[in-house]
Parts: C-alpha cells; structure tokens; sequence
C-alpha cells in the first residue's frame, strides 16, 4: 500500500488543478456548488496515481458524528500520523460572500479538540478554491500556502500544526 505523504497531496493537487484548469470556470458558476465534484475527481486522481493509496470521501473523524471530513488518506496506516484527513472548500458565485467564512468554519471545525480519539495526532490539511481575490488574498493572510495560482482559480492549503511532535517529515512537506 502507497502511504501519501502530505508532499504527495500538495502535487497531485497541484497537477489536479493545472489537469483542470481550462474547467473551473465552467464549474464555479453552477448554482448548487461544484465541492463534491472536486473531492470526487482529486480521489479518483490520487488514487490513478498510486492505486494502492487508500484515499475515502465523506469519513466521520470528529466528535461531532453528524461531521465528515471531505479526504481520508491512509486510515489503514499503522501510525495515526501517516493518516491525512483533508477539507476542502470551493467558492461558487452563490456562496462567494461566505466562502471565507466557511473556511474559517472548516478551520474552527478542524482544531485538534474537536477530531475524535481515533484520530487525535492526524496530519489535517484545509484546501480552498477560490475565484475573487478577495478570498485568494484571505487564504494568504490566514497562513494558506498557495498550491496552484492561475488565471482561473487559486487553489491553497492550511497545514495545521502538529498535535504532537512530528506528525509528519518535515522534509516532507
């Protein structure tokens, strides 16, 4: 089995989004929102990739089992800080005035306390695509690392701090 790295996940979903950059404007405009078809399309992609990766969409890891978490990277792994659980959230001209606050929702939601025992010491990851600057300059000013910058969209990551020493290779990241 392919443990992704959290480098692993920061390429594919840099090259995901530079595979589907001449579609984001077709999607973004869609009234209902375009999020399920990007945790479905970057699983399939990472899982092209390295067949053997276990990747999940939609896995309760909170307290709160009425939440899910959009990616699940290697639930199977032996140590729970190989295990990379991921949010993500893409802005749409319907939700474009709360597409910021949903992020920081997702960052809130994301905060060690709120992960269930079973998955304490997991690498978290909050993923943003986003159209205005507005939002692509928000991501920056709350420690986001951009992934991919392009004419159409901003597609930037949140790498939570460590809930223990070293959840994950720094020289990995």
């Amino acid at each position: 089995m392919h443990v992704l790295t959290v480098l692993d996940f920061k390429q594919l979903l840099q090259q995901w989004c530079e595979l589907n950059n001449d579609q984001f404007n077709l999607y973004w405009p869609l009234i209902g929102g375009w999020e399920p078809w990007v945790q479905a399309s970057y699983a399939a992609f990472v899982i092209h990739a390295y067949p053997t990766t276990n990747i999940l969409r939609e896995q309760h890891i909170y307290q709160n089992t009425f939440q899910r978490v959009a990616w699940l990277a290697n639930d199977t792994a032996m140590e729970i800080t190989h295990t990379i659980a991921a949010e993500i959230k893409c802005q749409s001209t319907e939700n474009r005035n709360n597409f910021t606050a949903a992020l920081d929702n997702d960052l809130s939601k994301m905060d060690e306390t709120n992960i269930a025992p079973k998955y304490k010491g997991c690498v978290r990851i909050c993923a943003g695509i986003a159209f205005e600057n507005r939002a692509r300059q928000w991501m920056l000013d709350h420690g986001f690392t951009p992934v991919s910058e392009t004419k159409e969209i901003s597609c930037q990551i949140y790498i939570f701090p460590p809930a223990s020493p070293m959840p994950y290779d720094p020289n990995n990241t």
